[in-house]
């Protein structure tokens, strides 16, 4: 199994065994590892693995080859640990991962927009 389905699928220890020192910075099939990481459903991985790759300088600033953003990909996952999101939320934006601009169709967030606007 390749290193970036191991930390959206598998535990730390897992991921520990197939990381190799600079992954944290490589693009894999175009994407940071870290938005791999972010998208881990189990919890308690989706952070330890997120915060090994957060110490070691990842790269957290643009978008996934789907347009998602770190702070799309942490913020849409079903129950949260809402203190360790929170926490995840803050040092993303820290380290510079900024909102991507909403995709065209069907995003909550374009739908927003357009209903502020029209008030």
């Amino acid at each position: 199994m390749q290193v970036d389905l191991t930390a959206k699928l598998k535990d730390f220890a897992a991921f520990a065994q197939q990381y190799v020192p600079g992954d944290q910075t490589r693009l894999l099939y175009g994407d940071p590892l870290i938005f791999s990481a972010l998208a881990n459903n189990r919890l308690e991985p989706r952070y330890e693995i997120s915060r090994f790759l957060l110490d070691r300088g990842a790269v957290v600033a643009g978008s996934n080859s789907e347009g998602d953003g770190a702070l799309s990909i942490v913020l849409s996952r079903k129950r949260p640990n809402v203190a360790q999101t929170t926490e995840l939320v803050k040092d993303l934006v820290a380290r510079g991962s900024r909102p991507v601009p909403a995709r065209q169709q069907g995003s909550d967030a374009h739908a927003m927009d357009r209903a502020t606007a029209a008030r």
